[in-house]
């Protein structure tokens, strides 16, 4: 209200009133968009101008906490933690190292000593891909957990029998001490444990030794841990949910007693009774009073109200209905190829804009200062295969692909989770194997047809057909196909 509005409602409140009535519609009228409407439809949305850290400040560990109880005693939130972690983890996101275009073999060694042991783990239960599952459903649960580098010297690390002097440690992010907030020295700044320069970038995090549950003298005092030591893996998306609350008023069976005096405590502070009512009770009664029983609401399409709030869920967290809850119902071979794109996109996204440069790369890089490897070996991350929905359809659509000139070969590999590199090494080693022992697979295309029928006599990898003759090249296959497969032979 201003000077005027509150001199009229002085002299005549209804006046006022008007005016302010008035006013409120004049403000309405003026949105343009609906979604700035500040009227009965738009009385439910939060507007609000101020910074991420302030809106989590006050928030963010009663969300935290809810969710992690909705993953231990809801069976749909446990789900969508397996469903989404599972996926994007599989049986692990392989890294590979090169030195220039050749495999680095010394590197690679290391590797499955190392990182594909338990030696990679502070607590020596979990390899790099135990790990990683670890991190994914700690950050899937909570938002957000921490992955500590822990110091070892290279005698240390002789003396545990490690081969590199590398260890890494998963933390619940209830280690960061989210209290701690304050200016620095430097002119930078604390916010909820995560120390910045004045420029904004993250110097490293305050971190307590033990858990803050655990209420141990070490809990108690947070510690800098500079932040190439600590990895941060958050997730910065979350589902809600809600109950219908007309099941809930359906699902009680409430008596009013009538009449009688409250006894003593039984009233608020106007005076009113106070009753209350537990499942299966019933309370006598004093003289003078009488029970009357609430009829309350008939629990009726429970069904379909499951089947949208489920629906609704997995909408939100980007899986389908049928991987939620497990029901086929109405579910056939396209809507459920159509649902299983849309979640491979969503773990995709999850894989190379979040888990992969936030977590992986930071592991191997780590792992490869730790191991003293050149500065020009470079690394790549595999995610784990895809299982194929329909194997017929789909091994034939990237044959075509490749035979088309859409994709190469190497596309292929990588999209089934397979490093090239490594994959041709294999092949090239095997059909050296083969020819050798001038064995002839049907599965092997420099001596088949796509059909498998054409078999050729057995040669030395030296003897190549496509360098003989043509009338030579014709013997080799005249007899062995059909006209369509010679017609194509010849093609």
């Amino acid at each position: 209200m201003n000077i005027v509005d509150r001199m009229v409602a002085a002299v005549s409140p209804e006046a006022g009133r008007r005016r302010l009535r008035a006013r409120a519609a004049m403000r309405l009228a003026s949105n343009y968009y609906d979604g700035a409407t500040r009227g009965r439809r738009g009385s439910s949305i939060r507007r609000t101008s101020v910074d991420i850290n302030a809106v989590t400040r006050r928030d963010l560990s009663s969300l935290r906490a809810g969710s992690r109880d909705l993953s231990r005693n809801n069976p749909y939130a446990r789900r969508i933690v397996d469903i989404i972690s599972a996926g994007i983890v599989g049986q692990g996101i392989q890294p590979h190292f090169k030195q220039g275009d050749d495999i680095a073999s010394d590197i690679e060694a290391l590797k499955k000593q190392h990182l594909y042991s338990t030696a990679i783990d502070h607590n020596r239960q979990h390899n790099l891909f135990g790990l990683q599952s670890l991190a994914v459903r700690e950050m899937v649960e909570a938002g957000e957990c921490l992955v500590v580098r822990q110091p070892i010297t290279n005698s240390l690390a002789s003396s545990m029998g490690l081969p590199v002097p590398l260890q890494i440690q998963i933390l619940d992010i209830d280690h960061l001490d989210s209290l701690k907030e304050g200016v620095t020295a430097s002119g930078g700044q604390i916010i909820q444990g995560v120390q910045v320069d004045a420029s904004g970038r993250t110097q490293g995090y305050w971190l307590y030794p033990d858990h803050p549950g655990s209420m141990g003298p070490r809990a108690l005092a947070s510690r800098f841990v500079p932040a190439r030591d600590v990895i941060h893996l958050f997730r910065a998306d979350r589902a809600e949910g809600a109950r219908d609350l007309r099941e809930k008023i359906a699902a009680c069976f409430a008596g009013f007693r009538m009449g009688g005096e409250a006894r003593d405590g039984e009233v608020d502070d106007q005076g009113n009774p106070i009753e209350s009512i537990a499942p299966g009770m019933f309370e006598y009664l004093g003289d003078g009073e009488r029970v009357e029983f609430a009829t309350p609401p008939v629990v009726t399409g429970y069904k379909e109200l499951w089947w949208t709030q489920t629906h609704a869920l997995a909408a939100a967290v980007g899986v389908t209905q049928m991987m939620l809850t497990g029901d086929m119902t109405g579910a056939n071979f396209a809507s459920a190829r159509i649902g299983r794109l849309d979640y491979l996109m969503l773990l995709e996204q999850w894989q190379r804009l979040t888990v992969i440069p936030k977590l992986c790369d930071r592991i191997t890089s780590w792992f490869l200062e730790a191991a003293g490897a050149p500065s020009e070996i470079t690394t790549s991350h595999m995610p784990p295969v895809k299982k194929m929905l329909d194997p017929a359809s789909e091994v034939k659509m990237a044959r075509d692909a490749v035979r088309s000139g859409q994709l190469n070969p190497d596309d292929v590999l990588r999209e089934r989770g397979i490093e090239p590199t490594e994959f041709w090494a294999a092949r090239q080693r095997q059909d050296a194997l083969l020819d050798q022992l001038e064995i002839v697979l049907d599965s092997d295309a420099r001596r088949t047809s796509a059909a498998g029928l054409t078999q050729a006599r057995p040669f030395s990898s030296t003897d190549d057909i496509f360098d003989r003759p043509a009338e030579e090249a014709a013997e080799l296959t005249n007899g062995n196909t059909t006209d369509n497969e010679d017609a194509a032979n010849a093609q």
